[in-house]
């Protein structure tokens, strides 16, 4: 009698150190899961960010290689008004994908038409700043000023039409989903 009470006394006692070291176990477990879990998160995090600062980069360089083109031809502009439209034709012709015009103060355009009214920002680069502007229907457009002395004559721009932006800027370089913001400091 006295076997039998002491054989259950160390089934009992197997059984409380299997449960004991099955509850250790799942805490452990769940405690690495949650560390791997946020490590994921953190690198995750990493990696979108890095991707997100990469692609402000490489759009910048973009927009501020349109906008060296259009301020070599402003300056070309300020010292040869005469030759407005051959100064447009050469914008076009060295990039396809955009279309180049002339816009004064009263909104007079030579070249590609806009509307002062599409993109707002455009009559920042009457105060004298470079623009880039978006537009969901118009797509992106790019603009300098063109002086005559000291005082801003007209806003020499390019503009990339909605379906052309993937072709000239490449926006879609990380997946198709990608989109591009444009912020004003």
């Amino acid at each position: 009698m006295n076997s039998k009470i002491s054989k259950l006394g160390l089934s009992q006692k197997a059984f409380i150190e299997i449960i004991i070291l099955t509850i250790i176990l799942f805490i452990t477990g769940n405690i690495l899961q949650n560390q791997i879990s946020r490590k994921l998160n953190d690198a995750a995090e990493e990696s979108v960010s890095q991707m997100t600062a990469d692609m402000a980069q490489l759009a910048d360089e973009r927009f501020m290689r349109y906008i060296s083109t259009l301020k070599a031809a402003s300056i070309y502009l300020e010292q040869h008004e005469e030759q407005k439209n051959n100064i447009l034709e050469a914008i076009n012709q060295e990039n396809v994908y955009g279309r180049a015009g002339v816009m004064d103060y009263e909104g007079n355009v030579t070249g590609a038409v806009v509307s002062k009214h599409d993109f707002p920002k455009l009559l920042r680069a009457f105060q004298g700043n470079n623009v880039v502007d978006y537009h969901t229907d118009g797509g992106i457009i790019v603009a300098v000023p063109v002086y005559y002395g000291d005082n801003v004559r007209y806003v020499l721009y390019q503009i990339f039409p909605r379906g052309n932006l993937t072709k000239v800027f490449g926006l879609a370089d990380y997946n198709p989903y990608s989109r591009i913001m444009i912020q004003y400091k």
